[in-house]
């Protein structure tokens, strides 16, 4: 399909930009409650799936529920989740090229171009609570349930990128690689901020004592 070329350029892209990525690179912290390379890996790829997954649900298609497991910790600052630690490169790479081949399926069979009707991100989110049992968020003191704050987040940041609230249709290749395009630009400063870190870190271990 001609049109996944724009997925599979915007793809490119970030795959560059993570590349020999280590695992201290990818968990570290700007601070205590910002989101880390990993996570932010996570949420892109997260972000693809809930909104394929319910626009499966409202043209009632089936879809991997399991894989919520691996992919919700891209959600921790959103939704309390436990944030990822301590997982190579290759879990996320692995993750994000998962996704994208059922993207990819789900585009080849329906194209792009989806009405915003057939989105259903509560009803996906409630699927999710349901088959996830129990789930604990940080410890935070939080004012709603997780999974009522992930559909909150979620739902916004697809009104910002589905285009005019008064069109009845969104691209559905359009609303991916803006959202993935934002949050690689968040990649790329993270990589610069832990290199000057480690540069400065590096700097003070060898200066001289006077």
């Amino acid at each position: 399909m001609e049109e996944c070329s724009g997925l599979k350029h915007v793809r490119e892209i970030l795959d560059r930009h993570t590349a020999n990525l280590s695992i201290g690179e990818i968990d570290w912290l700007v601070t205590p409650k910002s989101k880390s390379i990993g996570e932010t890996l996570l949420h892109i790829s997260g972000f693809e799936y809930l909104i394929v997954c319910a626009i499966k649900l409202g043209k009632s298609q089936t879809f991997d529920a399991a894989l919520w497991h691996d992919l919700k910790p891209g959600f921790a600052r959103e939704a309390g989740f436990e944030a990822p630690r301590n997982s190579v490169p290759n879990v996320y790479s692995n993750l994000l090229e998962l996704v994208r081949k059922d993207t990819v399926d789900f585009l080849r069979s329906h194209g792009p171009l989806v009405s915003k009707e057939e989105v259903q991100l509560s009803a996906l989110c409630a699927m999710l609570q349901a088959s996830s049992q129990t789930e604990k968020g940080d410890g935070s003191s939080l004012e709603s349930d997780p999974y009522d704050r992930l559909f909150r987040a979620v739902e916004n940041s697809f009104l910002d990128d589905a285009g005019p609230k008064s069109a009845a249709t969104f691209d559905l290749i359009s609303l991916l690689n803006l959202h993935e395009t934002y949050h690689r630009g968040q990649i790329t400063l993270l990589r610069y901020l832990y290199r000057c870190q480690q540069e400065a870190l590096g700097e003070r271990m060898f200066a001289p004592h006077i």
